[in-house]
């Protein structure tokens, strides 16, 4: 079996904020076979191994050891209430083709960049719904011992843009069912979400479509200014947390979750700090979105972890709570 291994590989096209890195040595795989030979030639040599997919949702050192496997396996099968998508695939791609296929439970899930085997690592959500909602099974090679698991979406451990693939940057997921639905019911927490839907009828499509106009509308284009979407997590609290901020904070923005928890806008934190359109270095908060950090010009890790550093500082002096960052940084520690 053959794939193209490259030393020195320049990294800074594959990922979302552009930054400068050259990975020890890359490839991209393909099929799930050649996904595990590149696993076995990188655990005889005594390489650390890096998972990448399309590099939407990562934050890369300038130096990245070992062997780095950017996932690309194609593959997408339809059947009565499930889709079987392999890792490779790009997820709004899949979120179309369910959407074709007269199944529905993603459309509130449109446009969030990166592919399918990336997905469940962080649990994406949007508008209300979160992947786990929908998860079956998540097929994964051990990168430790080489041997392929299929994890139930119980076992997958998932929590708010978390799960057990974060935990352990050591599972390489190949494959992800879904359980969607024949049946359509809209979902409609969000009062943005039926604003932008302006008296439309609620379908699978309407819905997909309007997500699809907020994110183009409220987010910076990566195309254009290099970014990896949310940088932060809106951070979670108690009842008696968030009455305490909110005693102080009275205008601030809060989801009540089942559990009593509190959600809290991390965005609106930011921007009532004052941050958006702040730099360091050649990273910026966005202008356009608080929540969102640019490379507005030669960025490297540390400008964007510098950045980073002083709003989470900043929102802990004001507000007493931790910011969290979504993005994963390679290579993972576990």
């Amino acid at each position: 079996m053959a794939f193209d291994v490259i030393e020195n590989a320049d990294m800074t096209g594959l990922n979302g904020l552009r930054l400068p890195s050259l990975a020890q040595y890359f490839a991209q795989v393909r099929s799930e076979a050649e996904l595990a030979e590149g696993i076995a030639r990188a655990r005889t040599r005594g390489l650390a191994i890096n998972l990448l997919g399309s590099g939407s949702n990562v934050l890369l050192p300038a130096k990245l050891p070992g062997v780095t496997l950017q996932i690309d396996i194609p593959g997408i099968e339809v059947n009565a209430d499930t889709v079987i998508a392999a890792g490779g695939e790009n997820w709004h791609g899949l979120v179309m083709k369910s959407l074709d296929a007269g199944l529905s439970g993603l459309e509130n899930l449109s446009l969030i960049p990166g592919t399918v085997g990336a997905a469940p690592v962080q649990n994406i959500g949007a508008y209300g719904v979160e992947l786990s909602e929908f998860v079956r099974s998540v097929r994964a090679i051990d990168t430790r011992t080489s041997e392929t698991i299929v994890f139930t979406g119980a076992e997958c451990r998932f929590g708010y843009r978390h799960s057990l693939f974060r935990m352990n940057g050591h599972f390489a997921i190949t494959a992800v069912e879904l359980r969607l639905e024949s049946t359509f019911v809209p979902r409609l927490e969000y009062s943005g979400l039926v604003e932008e839907l302006a008296g439309d009828a609620p379908s699978a499509i309407a819905i997909s479509l309007a997500v699809c106009r907020l994110r183009r509308r409220k987010l910076p284009d990566p195309a254009v200014e290099p970014n990896v979407g949310s940088f932060f997590k809106n951070p979670v609290v108690s009842v008696d947390q968030f009455h305490a901020i909110q005693a102080q904070h009275p205008g601030l923005t809060s989801v009540k979750w089942s559990d009593g928890s509190v959600k809290l806008s991390a965005a609106q934190m930011i921007d009532q700090l004052g941050f958006k359109g702040v730099g360091q270095g050649g990273a910026a908060i966005s202008g356009r979105h608080a929540l969102v950090v640019v490379n507005s010009g030669h960025a490297t890790l540390d400008d964007v972890l510098g950045l980073a550093s002083s709003v989470q500082q900043a929102v802990w002096n004001a507000y007493g709570v931790e910011l969290e960052i979504e993005p994963v940084s390679l290579p993972l520690r576990s």
